[in-house]
């Protein structure tokens, strides 16, 4: 091949691949331009349905930055499992392998009591981003303790009088012939019977006061009017222990001491006090119920002259079955649950119960209501919103008078 011939071929080629080149760099802009449009359409339509999604959502970038936050992650308060878990170096390299692999990413809490809560789901949006779906499990998994433990805790209650009546049944069948001994039987089988029964009873009022208190269930309540009630009802009862009752009403505005609620359940909270410091007072002993309002609430405070409830057992005795003495919880009745319903009942209706106690010296109870508005509150607040709305009126008008002019 001559030089000429070897000339003309280098060029040829050369053309060839500078057209090759430009070719290629034409097709790489025109497929990166149809990539990011379709990209900004994609987050587009991400964005709208994230948006609805209860759940905390973010879309990040190719470099693990946050380009979309969804409502849920947007109020988030970062005081959670979750906070630590993201900040987490390897949450950043599982959002570039999720890139680089077009792999979802799934992760679950190892077990229901895991100390980490945290469901954790990175998914591919595009080639440029990923979405972040996280679900702090904290609540649901101590709901599930906390069935856990009531089933566990109810099979144990419901156990004894279940075994105790069947025990009793055979026996007074093997004693037929033997009156005194039927009648003993017998009597032991109604005691097992009614505790069985009130074990039913409080678990049907624990659920009740459990549930959420809707606008329908609401009634007036005039809670200085149940609490004399419930005292009158209990006199019977306190003289049958050789207790006394005292009741000491503190009320400065009887007419006000109202509040929308279930009447049945306040009822229910309050007798469980009462017949609870009257099984524990000695015989001789005295039941103190004093009741009052101070500061838009309402107090009903129980006190006894029982034993008294150790410091270490004080945070614990409204959780459910829980019995500081096992034995004698037992021989003076009760399911286990009657605190338990108290301090549920209080916090459906936006109250609380508190426990003040000294080993020897007794327990006080105390109920605090926040009560409705009086009608004398009410108007008072409508005749101040009233003069601001005047007040704001007129500032209104100068303001016009000063523009006119």
């Amino acid at each position: 091949m001559t030089p000429h011939v070897e000339l003309g071929v280098g060029i040829l080629l050369g053309a060839i691949v500078v057209l090759f080149i430009v070719w290629a760099t034409r097709v790489q802009q025109t497929r990166m331009t149809y990539t990011s449009a379709d990209s900004a359409e994609t987050l587009k339509v991400a964005k709208r349905i994230l948006e609805e999604i209860d759940m905390f959502c973010l879309i990040l970038d190719e470099t693990g930055n946050p380009v979309y936050a969804n409502h849920a992650a947007r109020e988030y308060d970062g005081s959670t499992d979750l906070d630590r878990l993201l900040r987490q170096p390897r949450i950043q390299s599982t959002v570039f392998r999720v890139l680089a692999t077009g792999e979802p990413y799934m992760r679950d809490p190892k077990r229901p009591d895991a100390p980490d809560a945290v469901s954790l789901r990175i998914a591919p949006l595009d080639d440029y981003h990923v979405v972040v779906f996280a679900a702090d499990q904290g609540e649901a998994q101590r709901v599930h303790a906390l069935r856990r433990d009531f089933i566990a805790n109810m099979s144990h209650e419901l156990k004894t009088p279940i075994a105790a009546i069947g025990l009793l049944s055979e026996a007074i069948g093997e004693a037929s012939d033997d009156p005194a001994m039927v009648k003993n039987f017998a009597e032991k089988l109604g005691a097992e019977s009614r505790r069985l029964g009130e074990l039913s009873r409080d678990v049907i009022r624990l659920s009740e006061a459990q549930a959420s208190l809707s606008k329908e269930a609401r009634e007036r309540i005039d809670l200085r009017e149940l609490v004399v009630e419930q005292v009158e009802q209990h006199t019977e009862l306190a003289s049958g222990h050789g207790v006394s009752i005292v009741l000491e009403d503190n009320t400065r505005k009887p007419q006000e001491t109202v509040i929308f609620g279930r009447r049945s359940a306040i009822g229910v909270a309050v007798a469980n006090l009462i017949t609870n410091a009257i099984a524990y007072s000695p015989e001789g002993g005295e039941v103190r119920v004093v009741i009052g309002d101070h500061d838009g609430a309402f107090a009903v405070s129980v006190s006894d002259d029982g034993p008294g409830i150790d410091p270490e057992f004080q945070s614990r005795i409204f959780e459910r079955f829980f019995r500081v003495d096992e034995g004698r919880s037992r021989k003076l009745g009760g399911s286990g649950l009657g605190l338990s319903i108290v301090r549920n009942t209080m916090r459906a209706h936006g109250g609380d119960v508190t426990v003040r106690s000294v080993p020897g010296e007794g327990a006080t109870f105390e109920l605090s209501f926040p009560l409705a508005l009086s009608a004398t509150m009410r108007k008072k607040k409508k005749t101040q919103k009233n003069r601001v709305d005047r007040a704001r009126q007129a500032g209104q008008a100068t303001h016009v008078k000063e523009s006119d002019a």
